[in-house]
């Protein structure tokens, strides 16, 4: 039965699965939920309430044991045939500037399944580079390419004022899914998924953040003195 999960539970879901992965790597068969509570900084009953749609998942099956604990590989297993992680998930970067290079050199997306099979840029000193075993393509390939190589996800490391044109260029030949790094919402019809990765804004609320926990600390000390 299909059922919606939310996005706060998939997010967690995926950090268990990377830090549980982490655990096989160095031969750890079996895991508690408050270790790998403490592991991603979510309490213990948390995990094994976003566990608990695996077991009611008839391809994970029965996981955890009270007093036994998780076994590693299968919760592994489970979590992805979950979240529809075990399937490959080939992307188009368009954008090789700093942004875009740098996504191009970071290694977890082929070990995570999303490789990077073409990459496009529109300056003309930038195409027909190659940057790791990547050839910058020109913006004349980009719907070519990702018809005849049927890629479903498209990242914009793109200028403000390109993001929305090349979004709709991306959505025109099936791209079903954008990872937006333009500091902007983009209009996509229905069946389109975006996911808006704004560094400025993520600064701001982490500031924000420490503003506030500073703040309290402050007013929390300032009551203990008082009453000293």
């Amino acid at each position: 039965m299909d059922r919606v999960i939310p996005k706060p539970t998939v997010k967690r879901l995926n950090l268990y699965a990377r830090e549980v992965q982490r655990m096989i790597d160095v031969g750890q068969q079996k895991v508690s939920s408050s270790d790998l509570g403490n592991r991603v900084g979510v309490k213990s009953n948390q995990v094994r309430k976003d566990l608990a749609y695996l077991a009611r998942d008839e391809v994970a099956g029965d996981h955890g044991r009270a007093g036994i604990g998780y076994d590693c590989e299968r919760l592994v297993v489970g979590i992805e045939k979950l979240v529809g992680a075990q399937k490959r998930w080939s992307l188009a970067l368009v954008g090789v500037g700093n942004i875009g290079r740098a996504l191009l050199s970071y290694a977890s997306f082929d070990e995570e399944g999303y490789p990077i099979a073409a990459a496009f840029d529109a300056n003309e000193k930038m195409v027909g580079k190659r940057i790791g075993r990547w050839e910058v393509q020109p913006m004349t390939q980009l719907s070519r390419t990702i018809k005849a190589r049927r890629i479903p996800i498209g990242i914009l490391a793109v200028p403000r004022e390109a993001a929305q044109g090349l979004a709709d260029q991306l959505c025109a030949v099936g791209v079903v899914g954008l990872l937006n790094f333009a500091p902007m919402q983009l209009t996509v019809p229905p069946h389109v998924i975006v996911a808006n990765i704004d560094l400025t804004i993520t600064l701001k609320q982490l500031s924000m953040d420490i503003a506030l926990k500073s703040g309290s600390g402050r007013s929390s000390h300032r009551r203990r003195k008082e009453r000293s």
